[in-house]
């Protein structure tokens, strides 16, 4: 090859070289544009996906349990959720509601959805919740809760106020007839005697005259005096409390301020019911922190005064133990007779009648001060009152343990003390309560015995003027031993119920079949006697009917009774003059003259 030639060469191979660079100059811009785009879509999905992993990991809300929530307010919640969070992608709604429930709740409701589970939507997996979980209310179930629904006794006004709105729901009601269903039974089911009273007597037929012209009484203005009234109630106690507190300042003893009480029956170096050795007590090792004494916890601290023994549960042991009178060989010389009263073995004080009465008087000198008494042997403490206690010098009070007089009613002391007591020159130190208008003051039991007092000798029979013999007596009362239960002749008893009371008809509950048998066997012995009357629904028609409560007794034999809590206990009017109780009757005739 020449020169020339080689030259030829050369310059094609030039141009070939330009011609491939402009069109690698053409091709790389394009190929640019196409990554680019390729990279921003994979970034675009992976965003995506990450963003909505981040809001499922971190939505907190309860998994739904159908046994806390109602189906409808918890779909109701989670609606409100995503709308504060700002999710309103129903795909995205979807898969949060479905993450929310438990598997198997998911699994029924994967079955309820089966075979168009994956394409269901948000809207038709809510439908087939409400469905599945949805309380099925009857409406004559609704009403009869509705107007069941009354306070409890704890119960604040607003939320029995919302409770009833919830229970509303099913009712039917609609706009102001709701508002006076509610206000209606709002009124009427407060529980609260004082503050029905007054209602009734501001608005006696739930009517108010505003600019002359009758409007009836809302639910809200109802509403709004019972919450006034329930917050001036919860006042009321702090303030008493408080004055209570600074008037008794002056007596109550340092240890009235503590935090623990004691019993001497139990062990007081750590404060445990079981008594135990040194050895066997957790505390031996602990060092108190308030006294710098070893062997027992700060909270028993006697010394320091976080604790305080109390004897009163010892003294009643003591006293229920002493079942025969305590007889001496000496007999005092001051004037004591029988009494007439007898005493029960637990601490009761007794309390004088209206009528007049014989009772031996004894004559007594307390811290060498003369005084008048009334022997009580039925007393199980011995009783001064504040005006002797005061002519003592007000010695200092511990905490008197609870008496309790004739018919269970609590008696108020101020305290209990020892003084010294002289009976025909024999002196005792005795401990003695005080109380506020003790007359007459009594001398009783415990310090009877010390004195070793004469008690009455127990009457073992009575003799009646005209001999009976066991026959006669029976034969007399021959309706009281025949096993049967008595009849009350010519009397009707009326039932009366609230004029807008509805019937309620409630159906048997089940029964085991071991006890059929003797459920039917005791059934027919009530129809044998009367008790219970046999009716066929085909003639007679039920409008009430409540179920039974079986109960199987020690011996095998069933009692049965009505469960009238539901349906007839809620509708009566109750009666203003109750029969008077067996202790009424009893008091009443022992003030009777003989």
């Amino acid at each position: 090859m020449n020169d020339e030639q080689f030259a030829l060469f050369l310059h094609a191979q030039q141009n070939q070289q330009e011609q491939i660079l402009q069109i690698l100059k053409l091709l790389v811009p394009a190929a640019c544009n196409t990554t680019a785009k390729s990279v921003t879509n994979d970034s675009f999905t992976k965003h995506d996906t990450d963003n909505k992993i981040s809001i499922i990991k971190h939505f907190n809300m309860d998994k739904y349990n159908p046994d806390t929530f109602r189906i409808d307010d918890y779909i109701d919640f989670f609606e409100n959720k995503c709308k504060i969070l700002d999710i309103d992608n129903s795909d995205l709604q979807k898969d949060l509601l479905l993450n929310l429930l438990t598997p198997e709740i998911f699994h029924e409701l994967k079955v309820a959805l089966t075979p168009d589970f994956d394409i269901a939507t948000y809207s038709e997996i809510c439908n087939k919740l409400l469905d599945l979980y949805r309380i099925k209310t009857t409406r004559y179930r609704a009403l009869t809760e509705f107007w069941n629904c009354t306070r409890e006794q704890n119960e604040t006004m607003e939320h029995y106020a919302n409770r009833l709105k919830g229970l509303s729901r099913d009712c039917g009601y609609t706009n102001d007839f709701l508002e006076r269903q509610l206000r209606d039974r709002f009124d009427t089911g407060l529980n609260h005697p004082d503050l029905e009273t007054d209602l009734k007597q501001k608005w006696p037929d739930l009517v108010q005259m505003v600019d002359g012209i009758p409007r009836e009484v809302t639910f809200q203005q109802i509403f709004t005096i019972s919450q006034s009234r329930e917050q001036a109630e919860q006042d009321t106690p702090r303030t008493s409390i408080k004055k209570k507190n600074r008037s008794k300042t002056k007596t109550v003893p340092l240890h009235q301020n503590t935090t623990r009480k004691l019993n001497p029956m139990h062990c007081l170096r750590c404060g445990k019911k079981e008594r135990h050795s040194l050895s066997q007590c957790s505390a031996k090792d602990h060092m108190c922190k308030e006294c710098n004494t070893k062997a027992h916890f700060e909270s028993c601290c006697i010394k320091s005064g976080r604790a305080y023994i109390s004897y009163s549960e010892g003294s009643r042991k003591s006293i229920k133990k002493i079942t025969r009178p305590h007889k001496s060989s000496t007999s005092s010389s001051s004037s004591i007779s029988n009494n007439k009263e007898e005493s029960d073995d637990e601490v009761i004080c007794s309390v004088l009648g209206t009528r007049k009465r014989e009772c031996k008087q004894i004559d007594v000198r307390i811290n060498d001060i003369p005084c008048t008494m009334d022997w009580d042997p039925g007393s199980a403490y011995s009783i001064i009152n504040t005006t002797l206690w005061k002519k003592l010098g007000s010695p200092s009070l511990q905490p008197a343990p609870k008496l309790k007089a004739y018919g269970n009613t609590n008696l108020k002391t101020k305290g209990i003390t020892k003084v010294t007591v002289e009976v025909d020159g024999l002196q005792k130190l005795l401990p003695v309560v005080v109380m506020k208008n003790a007359k007459p003051m009594l001398f009783g039991l415990h310090w009877s015995e010390v004195f070793e007092m004469e008690f009455p000798k127990p009457v073992y029979s009575i003799k009646t003027s005209t001999p009976m013999t066991l026959k006669q007596i029976l034969d007399k009362h021959v309706q009281l031993f025949d096993g049967k239960l008595g009849k009350v002749n010519n009397y009707y008893v009326n039932i009366h119920v609230k004029p807008e009371a509805e019937p309620i008809h409630l159906p048997a509950r089940p029964i085991k079949f071991s006890m059929k048998k003797n459920i039917e066997r005791e059934l027919d012995r009530l129809i044998s006697e009367g008790i219970v009357e046999k009716v066929d629904p085909n003639i007679t028609p039920i409008e009430w009917a409540t179920p039974t409560v079986n109960i199987l007794k020690s011996t095998g034999e069933i009692r049965i009774c009505g469960d009238y809590r539901t349906t007839l206990n809620p509708v009566l009017i109750k009666h203003l003059h109750p029969v008077p109780i067996f202790d009424q009757l009893r008091q009443n005739l022992a003030n009777e003259s003989d």
